[in-house]
Parts: structure tokens; C-alpha cells; sequence
């Protein structure tokens, strides 16, 4: 049995030896895929995380949005209350408001009328005293037309009566010629040319003082058409400046009149206004606080809408590492569930030389046990044995001190030696 001990458990090595590159490989891909597991629950952690982020994101605008409208719905109430105490004052100064806008109103038209007024007050002041300042040229010119014409009359008489000498001294000249002797004629030829030509002169200076004359009558003829034509055109712009004024005047009083209206229709808006504010006010402030709520909830109403879009920003690249260590894990785990399916068919090579040694070791240490019991009862056997021998001894001594007085026992010793010698092995 030892000797096939010894056989099977050499052979038990070689098939332990042949899983081992199995269970080397089985290690490094058990390495690799704890690594990518563990790197998978981190990043599915935090996927997870953000999920949680967003519920509790989420969750929390949905209590703030239930918090709001309950808010908004006791703000409405309260505003509910002032607008019934503030309509009867609130008409009351909207009344109020009504007709200081309406005589407001009448009070721009006036001071609009009166501006205009004014205006053509202005501009029809300014054309007379456009057409009076003309007019005191055109006056002016009436003034120098008739002074020309006063310059030319006496020129004009003047060359007249310079024509009538020079004439009288030709006359004079010409009868000197002809009363004078055959002799003296010659000497009195020169005076009649001097004459003749003295005449001719004063006669073209008469001529052009006639001119100048006609011309300057003209001139004073024109100019005081132009005076006639203009104080027509100054007539009428006066009296439309005359009306202008009454305008302006009158559009003063309307504009002092409806002064007066609308500093008392501010008054008793005033007073109104001061009955309705405090309720106005109170309605402004809930208006406020109610608009103020409403656009508080409208964001927390759109915080799902953003808690996704943040999510599927934020876990994009979480999901694609996670995709990505699944794609890596997935044929590690093949691997390994390979690697350990051959290990399982080596193993069970190993698991049969290991039953082998296993019964090999049973039968072995069967037999050593037996080799051991059997040793002990011989040496059990042995002592006993010697113990009999001695009690033998000690017997036969006895016996021999009794036998001539006890014969019974010398058959108890047989018997006892008897029982011994059957005891011996055979």
C-alpha cells in the first residue's frame, strides 16, 4: 500500500502543476476585473449621486412650489380684503383724477391756443413793423424823388433862361453881321459862330434839364405808387394785429380762468387720493409680493425641466466611463469564466490523483493503524503474560507451601494454566 501511496502522490504535482498557469491567469484577470468592478461602483456611485442630487433638487422645488401657492393664496386674500376697502375711495379719487385730467387737458389746449396767439401776435407785429420800416424807405425815396424833381424844375429853368440869352445874343449876333459894312463883316463872323454854338449848348442843356426833369417826375410817380400800394397790406396787418392781440388777450384769461379750475380740481384729488392711498399702497405692496411669489414659483416650477437637462449634462460622461469600463469588464468576465472553466476541468484531474492519495493515505494509515493495534495487543498480550508467569510463580510457591494441605487448589492451578496456555498464540 505504500509503494501506490508513493506513486499516486508523485503523480499528484504533475496534475497540480497543470493548473497552475490557469490559476496564474485566473489571478491577473481576477485582478483586472475587481479593478474594473470597483471602478464600475464608483462611477455607478456617482451616477447614482447625481440622481440623488436631482431627486432631492427636485423634491425640494416641489414643497417650495406647494410652500409658494399657499403663500400667493393667503397674499390673494389679504388683496381681496383691501380692494373692497379701497373701491368706494378708490372711485371717488379716480373721479377726482378723472376731471383734473379733463380740465388739465382743457388747460394745454388753452396755453397751446394762447402760444399760438402769441405767436401771431408776434409774427403779425413783426410783418408792420416790416411794412412801416419799408414804407418810411419808400418815404424816404417820395422825399428824394421830390427833391429831384425840385432840383430838375429849377435846372430846367435855368437852361431856359440860359437858352433864351444865348437865342437873344445869336439874334443879336446875327443882326451885328448883317447891319455890319462889307469890310467888318469878316470881323463879326466870329462872335455869330460863338453864339451859334453858345446856342447850340444852352439849347442841349435845356434839352437834357426837360430829361432829367421827365425822368424824376417818373421816378416821384413810381415811388409814390409804391407808397400807395403799401399802405393798404400795412392797414390790414394792423387790424390783423389788433385782432391778435384781442386773442392773446383773451386766450390769457381763459388760460388764468382754467389755472384756477385745475389747482382746485388738484386739491380735491388730493384729498381723495390722500383717503385711498393707504389702501392703494397696501394693494401695491401685495401686487408686489404676489408678483414677486409668482415669478419665485415660476422658476421653482421650471426646475425639473432644468434638474433633467443638468443631469443629462453631468451624467453624459459618467454613462460613457461607465459604458466604457463595461465594455472593457465584459470580456475580462469571459475570460475569466474561461479561464476558470478550464481550471474546473484540470480540477478534476486533481481532485481524482487527490482522491486517490486520499484513499491511498486511508488504506496506508489503515494498515499502520491495524500494524499498531495488533503491536499493543501482543504487547498487552506479553505483559499479561508475564503477570500470569509471575502469579504462576507466586501460586506454585503458595501451592507448595499448601499442597499436602490443599489438593483442591492444585486443580484451580490447572485450570488457571490451562486458561493461560490458551491465551498463547497459536
Amino acid at each position: 500500500m505504500e509503494a501506490v501511496l508513493a506513486k499516486v502522490s508523485g503523480e499528484l504535482p504533475g496534475a497540480e502543476k497543470i493548473v497552475e498557469p490557469a490559476k496564474a491567469q485566473e489571478a491577473q484577470l481576477l485582478g483586472q476585473v475587481e479593478e474594473q468592478k470597483k471602478a464600475q461602483g464608483m462611477t455607478e456611485a456617482e451616477l447614482k449621486a447625481l440622481e440623488q442630487e436631482k431627486a432631492n433638487r427636485v423634491a425640494a422645488a416641489q414643497k417650495a412650489v406647494t410652500d409658494i401657492n399657499n403663500q400667493i393664496a393667503v397674499l390673494a386674500k389679504q388683496r381681496t380684503e383691501v380692494n373692497a376697502k379701497l373701491d368706494a375711495p378708490g372711485k371717488a379719487a379716480q373721479a377726482k383724477k378723472e376731471a383734473l385730467a379733463k380740465v388739465d387737458g382743457e388747460l394745454s389746449a388753452a396755453k397751446t391756443a394762447l402760444e399760438a396767439a402769441t405767436k401771431a401776435e408776434a409774427k403779425r407785429a413783426a410783418e408792420v413793423k416790416e411794412k412801416e420800416a419799408a414804407l418810411v424807405k419808400i418815404n424816404e425815396r417820395i422825399a428824394a424823388a421830390d427833391k429831384a424833381v425840385q432840383l430838375a424844375k429849377v435846372a430846367k429853368e435855368e437852361s431856359g433862361k440860359a437858352l433864351s440869352a444865348a437865342q437873344a445874343a445869336l439874334a443879336a449876333a446875327e443882326k451885328a453881321l448883317a447891319d455890319a459894312p462889307a469890310e467888318q463883316k469878316a470881323g463879326a463872323q466870329k462872335p455869330l459862330d460863338d453864339a451859334k454854338t453858345a446856342a447850340g449848348a444852352a439849347q442841349k442843356k435845356a434839352a437834357e434839364a426837360s430829361t432829367q426833369l421827365a425822368t424824376a417826375e417818373q421816378v416821384q410817380q413810381a415811388v409814390k405808387g409804391e407808397a400807395a400800394t403799401a399802405a393798404g397790406p400795412i392797414d390790414a396787418i394792423k387790424k390783423l394785429l389788433a385782432e391778435s392781440q384781442g386773442a392773446v388777450k383773451q386766450s390769457k384769461a381763459q388760460v388764468e380762468k382754467l389755472e384756477k379750475a385745475v389747482t382746485q380740481a388738484k386739491g380735491e384729488f388730493e384729498a381723495a387720493e390722500k383717503i385711498a392711498a393707504p389702501f392703494r399702497n397696501q394693494q401695491q405692496n401685495l401686487n408686489n409680493l404676489i408678483a414677486a411669489q409668482q415669478k419665485t414659483l415660476a422658476e421653482k416650477q421650471a426646475v425639473p425641466g432644468e434638474a433633467d437637462k443638468e443631469l443629462a449634462a453631468k451624467s453624459q460622461p459618467v454613462q460613457a466611463a461607465l459604458a466604457q469600463i463595461k465594455s472593457t469588464l465584459d470580456p475580462l468576465e469571459k475570460q475569466l469564466a474561461d479561464v476558470r472553466a478550464r481550471i474546473a476541468e484540470h480540477m478534476k484531474i486533481v481532485e481524482a490523483k487527490r482522491l486517490e492519495v486520499s484513499k491511498a493515505n486511508i488504506e496506508v494509515d489503515g494498515t499502520k493503524k491495524r500494524q499498531a493495534d495488533g503491536q499493543k495487543t501482543i504487547e498487552n498480550s506479553i505483559k499479561e503474560i508475564a503477570d500470569k508467569e509471575k502469579a504462576v510463580v507466586e501460586i506454585k510457591a503458595e501451592l507448595a507451601k499448601l499442597d499436602p494441605q490443599l489438593p483442591p487448589q492444585r486443580e484451580k492451578v490447572k485450570q488457571m494454566t490451562e486458561q493461560y496456555l490458551a491465551m498463547l498464540p497459536k
